[in-house]
C-alpha cells in the first residue's frame, strides 16, 4: 500500500467498505395515511417513515432525493458503552467510525448545494467525527461546534468530572448554504430530515414503474437539467477546468437528447409528462437560480458538487428505474448505451470536486 499523502483520521479498516446495492420501499397502507389532495400549496404532503436498517434506507432514498435535501439532523449512537434494547451503543471504536462514515457519505449525497447536516454527540466520540466530518464535507465547510447543556443535577457518583453537555457539529454542503437567526433559535425543537441513526423508521409508497413514454420524458427531462446548469457554468465560471467540464456536459447531454427525441419521433411515441419529470424540471431551476447568485470559488464548488450528486442520483435511476422498466427495445437500448458516459461524467465530477475542495480558501476566480 502506498504511503498516505495527506493528513486524515485513519482507523483500522478504514478502507474496506461494504458493497451496498440499492433499495426499494415498500409501502405498508396499513400503517400510511394522507389526505386525498392539497389544500394549499405550504402543505407537507409527502412525510415518510422508515423501518429497517438505516444505511439501506439512506441506500433506498438516493435515487429520488439526491441533491435534493436541505437539512438533515441525525442522533447516532454516542457509543457510550451502554447497552440498549433497540441498538448497541458500545460498539469497538473504529467499527463506529467505519458504520457512521458510510452514513454520513450517503447524507452528503442526498443535501442540496445549499443544504447542511447538524450531528448531535457527547464527548466520546464528537472530537473524532469533527475530523472525519472534515474529510467528508471538507473543512471549510465546518460551521461551528454548538455545546448545550442537557442537565442541571450533580452526578453523584462521577468519578472525575460531572459532565452536562452535548455537542452539535455543523456543516454546510458548499458556500451557498445560508442560515437565518430564526433557524438556528429552532434546531433544539424541529428539523427538516430527521435521520436516528440507531434505528430508522419508515414506509413511503411504492409507485408502479413508469411506462415508455414517461421514461422518455424523464430522459429529455434529465438532460436538460444538465444542459441548462453548463450553460451557467460556462458563462459564470473563470476555472478553466471547470469551464472545460461544462462544455462536455453541455456537448454530451444534448448529444443524449438528440438521439432520444429522433428515437421517439421515429417510434411515434409522445413523451408524457409525469412526477419525475416534473421534479427533475423543477429542482433544475431551483439550481439553476441558487447558481446565479455566486460568484468565483463559491460558485465552482456549488456547481460542481451538484453535478456529482446529479449524475449519481441519474445513475442510480437508470439502473433500479429507467431499464427495469423500459418496454420498448430501442429505448432501453439507448439507455444503455449512453450510462457509460454517464458515468464518467461522474468520475469526472468527483475528481473536480475533490481538487476544488483542496484549493486554498478563496482561489478559482
Amino acid at each position: 500500500m502506498p504511503p498516505r499523502q495527506k493528513l486524515e483520521l485513519t482507523w483500522i479498516d478504514k478502507d474496506k467498505r461494504p458493497r451496498i446495492e440499492p433499495r426499494i420501499l415498500c409501502q405498508d397502507p396499513a400503517l400510511s395515511y394522507h389526505a386525498a389532495h392539497r389544500t394549499g400549496p405550504a402543505d407537507i404532503f409527502d412525510n415518510r417513515l422508515i423501518f429497517g436498517d438505516n444505511l439501506l434506507a439512506l441506500k433506498a432514498l438516493e435515487a429520488e432525493f439526491t441533491g435534493q435535501v436541505k437539512c438533515v439532523f441525525i442522533d447516532p449512537p454516542y457509543n457510550t458503552g451502554s447497552a440498549f434494547t433497540h441498538y448497541d451503543d458500545g460498539v469497538e471504536h473504529s467499527v463506529w467510525l467505519s458504520l457512521m462514515r458510510e452514513r454520513l457519505e450517503l447524507l452528503r449525497r442526498l443535501l442540496r448545494p445549499d443544504g447542511s447536516i447538524w450531528i448531535t454527540l457527547d464527548d466520546n466520540e464528537h472530537a473524532y467525527c469533527k475530523v472525519m466530518c472534515d474529510e467528508i464535507f471538507g473543512r471549510g465547510n465546518f460551521l461551528g461546534n454548538t455545546v448545550w447543556q442537557h442537565s442541571v443535577q450533580g452526578k453523584n457518583d462521577a468519578k472525575l468530572f460531572s459532565l452536562h453537555h452535548n455537542h452539535i457539529l455543523a456543516y454546510q454542503k458548499t458556500e451557498s448554504f445560508q442560515m437565518k437567526k430564526s433557524f438556528y433559535m429552532s434546531l433544539m425543537g424541529s428539523s427538516l430530515f430527521f435521520v436516528p441513526m440507531a434505528m430508522a423508521e419508515t414506509t413511503p409508497a411504492a409507485a408502479a414503474g413508469p411506462t415508455d413514454p414517461q421514461i422518455a420524458a424523464i430522459v429529455v427531462a434529465a438532460n436538460q437539467v444538465d444542459i441548462d446548469a453548463a450553460k451557467v457554468a460556462k458563462s459564470h465560471t473563470k476555472n478553466k477546468e471547470v469551464k472545460e467540464f461544462a462544455e462536455t456536459m453541455m456537448r454530451d447531454h444534448e448529444s443524449v437528447n438528440k438521439q432520444a427525441k429522433a428515437l421517439v419521433t421515429k417510434l411515434k411515441v409522445k413523451p408524457e409528462e409525469n412526477p419525475t419529470s416534473k421534479s427533475l424540471t423543477e429542482g433544475g431551476k431551483e439550481n439553476v437560480a441558487a447558481l446565479k447568485k455566486l460568484k468565483g470559488a463559491a460558485f465552482d464548488k456549488a456547481y460542481v458538487a451538484h453535478e456529482v450528486a446529479y449524475h449519481q442520483q441519474v445513475i442510480d435511476a437508470i439502473n433500479t428505474t429507467l431499464v427495469p422498466n423500459a418496454k420498448n427495445a430501442d429505448l432501453k437500448a439507448l439507455i444503455v448505451k449512453v450510462t457509460p458516459a454517464f458515468q464518467a461524467h461522474l468520475e469526472h465530477a468527483k475528481k473536480l470536486d475533490s481538487e476544488l475542495a483542496a484549493a486554498p480558501m478563496g482561489s478559482g476566480g
